[in-house]
Parts: structure tokens; C-alpha cells; sequence
């Protein structure tokens, strides 16, 4: 495997890692990971940031962003992905 998708919860801390041989599944991934959140946990996935990679900002990811609900944000260039709460 030369790729993998990071997901972290940023309320639970929770953290999930999905190896792949292709960094063009990692969409294919975040939508897997959308569908096991909703029917294991049965919760919503609210918001996902992510990177400027083309694999989150693809016309399909944003319409499935959109029918479901989801936030998109992209992280900056050079800066932690981390969103501080205070």
C-alpha cells in the first residue's frame, strides 16, 4: 500500500486509518466510511476537511457532499489540520 485515508473525530478523538493502493479510492473510501458511521453509530457525519487533493474536490465528492449534508472545508496550505475550540 502506498496511500491512506487519516479520519480523525474531532469529538471523540476517534481515529480510523484505510490503506489503499491508489490515492483515487480515497473518495471512494470516505464515502464507505460516511455509510459505516451512519448505520454502526447511527450519526451523522457533519463536517469533513480535508487537503486541497483533487480526490475531495472532484465534482462527484462535492454532489455527495451536498445530498448529504456534509461541510467541506480545506485545510491551508503549510498549516495543522487541527480546528481549535475555545
Amino acid at each position: 500500500m502506498h496511500y491512506f485515508l487519516f479520519i480523525i473525530d474531532d469529538a471523540s478523538r476517534g481515529t480510523w486509518v484505510y490503506l489503499m493502493r491508489e490515492k483515487s479510492k480515497a473518495s471512494q473510501q470516505l464515502k464507505k466510511f460516511y455509510m459505516m458511521v451512519k448505520t454502526q453509530f447511527e450519526a451523522a457525519v457533519k463536517i469533513v476537511r480535508s487537503d486541497n487533493e483533487s480526490e475531495f474536490l472532484s465534482r462527484p465528492m462535492l454532489k455527495f457532499y451536498e445530498e448529504s449534508g456534509i461541510i467541506h472545508r480545506i485545510t491551508c496550505i503549510d498549516t495543522p489540520s487541527i480546528e481549535w475550540k475555545g
